[in-house]
Parts: structure tokens; C-alpha cells; sequence
């Protein structure tokens, strides 16, 4: 299942040579309103990242953001943590329990990565890597992009991945793209459907993957 992924294990090293993976990954899930219908799709996605992570031994979380309707409200929804050993609360993402209730009308971006920013900075692993899945604008684009920016400053790698097919508006408006810039600089890649979710993050999972000397 990595190797769907990442790619075979040729791309990553030569035969007898041996991995040294030092890197610790917070996956974020926007989990608004307009990601209500995607949920089964983007749950199937993240037990995908999930089972390759766990494959490849890179410590991780996955969890989930929405606000209730205001911007300065956010819901954080724990489904895989770095302490948990299996991922049985991934199915929750596809299912409207009590606990993870239908997203809201905002986008509390930049709470989401001051949350993952925080737990990131408890682990001690060379690389830590923050994804940070979404499918439109912020509540707040100013404060977002100050977010991710400290979280780089404090030594994280920040990649944005813009699901154009969660929103028809944004699919149709390059102003979701110009956002992306603002926010991640060069560090963001869009995606159409979210089967290609996995692949495009074990593309920067890969990159930070060294040969043991």
C-alpha cells in the first residue's frame, strides 16, 4: 500500500541501502461545510495516508477542523494521534456522529495551524511536516498566512493542498489559487479529486527521506 503512494522503493533508495526516516507529520482536514458531501471520499483518502505512514513508521496525526459559525469558534476533531497506535477513529470522518457534527459555514484556518503548530513543537524528530487539506478561503487569510508563516519560523514544513472539487465556486475562480500563493507561497499543490490526496503527500514525505550513512 506505500508503494501506491510513494511510489516502489527504487524511487527512494538503491538495493542494500537502508532509510532513515526522522520526521514527525500533522495532517489537517478542513472539515467546513462544503466538505459535508466529501466526507466518505476524503475518510477513504486518510486511512490511505494513514496505512502508509504507519508502513513507512513516520510518527503522525490526522484530525480534523470546523468552525460553528463564527471565526473565532474551532472544533477540533481527533481521529489518528501521535500516541495512538491504530486508526479505527478515521471511519468517523465519513459519518455525522454526535461528535463530529456537519461542518459549519467558516473556515477557521488559522486556528487550525496555530493547533497543529503547538503539537508539532513537542516532537522531537529532525523533520516535522504540517498538511494542511482545504477547499477554499479562511475565515481569516491575513491571520492564516501569519500562522503558517510562524509555523515556519519555528522550523516546520507547512504544504497547503486546495481540493478544487469540494467547492464549484472555487474550482471556477483562479482568486482560490492567488489565496494559496498568499498563504503558502510556493508550498501548496491543488488537487481535483481526492483519491490523489496520499500521493501528493508522500511526494513531500519522500523528499525528507535520507539514506542511513
Amino acid at each position: 500500500l506505500p508503494h501506491a503512494v510513494m511510489g516502489s522503493e527504487s524511487v527512494f533508495f538503491r538495493p542494500g541501502e537502508e532509510l532513515k526516516v526522522d520526521i514527525a507529520a500533522s495532517v489537517v482536514l478542513d472539515l467546513s461545510g462544503s466538505m459535508n458531501e466529501e466526507r466518505p471520499k476524503l475518510r477513504d483518502s486518510s486511512i490511505v495516508t494513514q496505512v502508509a505512514m504507519e508502513k513507512m513508521q513516520i510518527p503522525h496525526e490526522i484530525w480534523g477542523y470546523s468552525g460553528s459559525g463564527g471565526s473565532h469558534t474551532c472544533e477540533h476533531y481527533e481521529y489518528k494521534s501521535f500516541a495512538r497506535d491504530n486508526a479505527r477513529g478515521l471511519g468517523r470522518i465519513g459519518n455525522n456522529h454526535d461528535d463530529v457534527a456537519p461542518g459549519g459555514g467558516s473556515t477557521p484556518t488559522k486556528q487550525a495551524v496555530d493547533f497543529s503548530t503547538a503539537r508539532l513543537r513537542q516532537r522531537r524528530e529532525e523533520n516535522r511536516v504540517m498538511f494542511v487539506f482545504t477547499d477554499g478561503f479562511p475565515d481569516d487569510q491575513q491571520g492564516t498566512t501569519i500562522a503558517v508563516q510562524n509555523a515556519k519560523r519555528k522550523g516546520i514544513t507547512v504544504l497547503g493542498i486546495l481540493f478544487e472539487g469540494g467547492n464549484p465556486y472555487y474550482s471556477e475562480n483562479e482568486e482560490s489559487k492567488k489565496m494559496m500563493e498568499t498563504i503558502f507561497g510556493g508550498d501548496y499543490v491543488v488537487i481535483d479529486d481526492l483519491s490523489s490526496m496520499p500521493r501528493q503527500i508522500g511526494k513531500r514525505l519522500k523528499s525528507l527521506l535520507k539514506i542511513k550513512r
